[in-house]
């Protein structure tokens, strides 16, 4: 078990060795904007609701956010604002547990080629060694603090949350995660919110991994969004019909 691990370490996911996006191939990914600043990446999961992560929307009360969809670019497409932001009441910003959120839009999303909802996983998931696709308009060097501007996608392989607790220790990785790990892939900063998906569903959210990103021992973390998919329908339900 390793016990060495710097807290320093400890840090949001903010995609490095990914390839561009093709036209349609992630419809459901979105960029998230901070008073018109991207921030996050986020998933539609209803036509008037998306995913992230607690993290991303977890700034000051007075933080206007929007969506960016229907685009490979997080600075162009079509916006609609953010009419509430629902963070899961259990979030822990120290630990990073339960790190999902619900947005609410103003006005439903128009479907399109590059626009579309996913479904998200109620039950399935996925198993050690298995392939996951990660994908977001994060930072594509740790060498550089510079986000991508086409949305990049990356494969990565599932570890064990027993293998990943070992690893992560003593920073705790609970039932709520999933890692993922490639010697020459992943998430990074400005990937927070986004998804992780596996046979077309969402199997995750990027929460958390080193601050170096690409690591050699650390995998990325994970939010499962299986642990939430009643909290999620039920927010979505009432929120959209108050």
């Amino acid at each position: 078990m390793n016990s060495d691990v710097d807290k320093d370490e400890l840090k949001d996911e903010r995609v490095i060795g990914g390839r561009d996006a093709l036209m349609g191939e992630c419809p459901y990914q979105i960029a998230l904007m901070a008073n018109d600043r991207f921030i996050c990446g986020g998933f539609f999961i209803h036509q008037s609701a998306i995913v992230t992560a607690a993290h991303c929307v977890s700034g000051p009360g007075n933080t206007v956010y929007k969506v960016r969809y229907n685009t490979l670019t997080h600075k162009t497409g079509s916006l609609i604002e953010v009419r509430r932001a629902i963070p899961h009441p259990n979030y822990n910003p120290r630990t990073n547990a339960n790190d999902i959120a619900v947005l609410i839009l103003s006005a439903p999303f128009s479907f399109g080629e590059n626009a579309n909802i996913i479904d998200i996983s109620r039950s399935m998931d996925p198993r050690p060694n298995s392939i996951v696709t990660v994908s977001g308009w994060g930072r594509i060097s740790t060498s550089s603090y510079e986000v991508s501007e086409t949305l990049k996608v990356a494969n990565l392989s599932v570890i064990s949350r027993r293998q990943c607790s070992d690893i992560w220790s003593p920073i705790t990785v609970t039932n709520g995660m999933i890692c993922a790990m490639d010697k020459y892939r992943s998430a990074c900063n400005g990937d927070s919110g986004g998804p992780l998906v596996q046979n077309g569903v969402i199997v995750g959210v990027v929460s958390f991994g080193s601050s170096r990103c690409l690591h050699d021992r650390l995998p990325n973390v994970y939010t499962r969004v299986s642990t939430y998919a009643n909290w999620i329908r039920s927010v979505v339900y009432f929120a959209i019909n108050l």
